[in-house]
């Protein structure tokens, strides 16, 4: 008895039970050339669909490299991929706004927000000493002499050596008891003095150093002119 093939379903003669029957051209061979035939366009169908897919996938990634770039150039430490690539930049941008200096972000005493630089401090001293640039180092400013002033930083920790020094910005500390928009000045009788008294005396400087933004907080730009009384 005849049986068919599993895969194609080709028909195929059982030699002992069909042995003495007519041979069936149409049967036995067309029908089967049929199906063999059907099932290669199938699978050259699918061979071609698939190969469409890949040089379109191919031209994605040319057109992505064309309009993006080449990944391998990014200056990000990260160059793994580009959303990567994008976060990296993107937190720094933040780290960047967040060292912008605005008042806002002075909520507590000794908070600072500015330009600040390490330098060597030659004098020793106490915070928020304000600082003049001598040929050694930086030191307590004074505006009793040119060779004391013009004021130039903020120290922002003690002691000598590679110290934080603020050069503009916004400083807090709690001990200030200024007046909102007073104009603040180098002291010329106490060294590293930030006062909100114009000096008068003869022969002493008047060096502008900020103001008052609130009882506690200073504004610090100073001006690197001043006058001698």
């Amino acid at each position: 008895m005849a049986n068919y093939t599993s895969a194609l379903g080709l028909y195929k003669i059982d030699p002992i039970t069909d042995g003495n029957s007519t041979f069936n051209m149409e049967t036995i061979l067309n029908n089967n050339w049929d199906k063999i035939d059907t099932k290669y366009d199938e699978q050259d169908n699918t061979v071609k669909q698939n190969s469409d897919k890949i040089n379109q996938n191919t031209n994605i990634t040319t057109v992505l490299g064309n309009d993006i770039g080449d990944k391998s150039k990014l200056k990000t430490t990260d160059r793994s991929n580009v959303v990567n690539a994008v976060n990296e930049v993107s937190t720094q941008m933040a780290d960047i706004a967040n060292s912008v200096a605005r008042l806002e972000n002075i909520t507590s005493d000794k908070q600072y927000v500015g330009e600040v630089s390490i330098e060597t401090v030659a004098g020793d001293g106490s915070l928020y000493d304000l600082l003049y640039l001598s040929s050694t180092g930086y030191r307590k400013a004074l505006a009793n002499s040119d060779t004391t002033i013009p004021c130039v930083g903020i120290r922002l920790e003690v002691g000598t050596g590679s110290k934080k020094i603020l050069k503009s910005g916004y400083v807090r500390n709690d001990t200030w008891t200024f007046t909102k928009g007073q104009l603040l000045y180098v002291s010329s009788s106490t060294e590293g003095l930030i006062t909100n008294i114009k000096p008068t005396a003869t022969t002493h400087r008047i060096q502008i150093i900020g103001y008052a933004v609130t009882n506690n907080t200073v504004y610090f730009n100073p001006d690197y002119t001043w006058i001698e009384i």
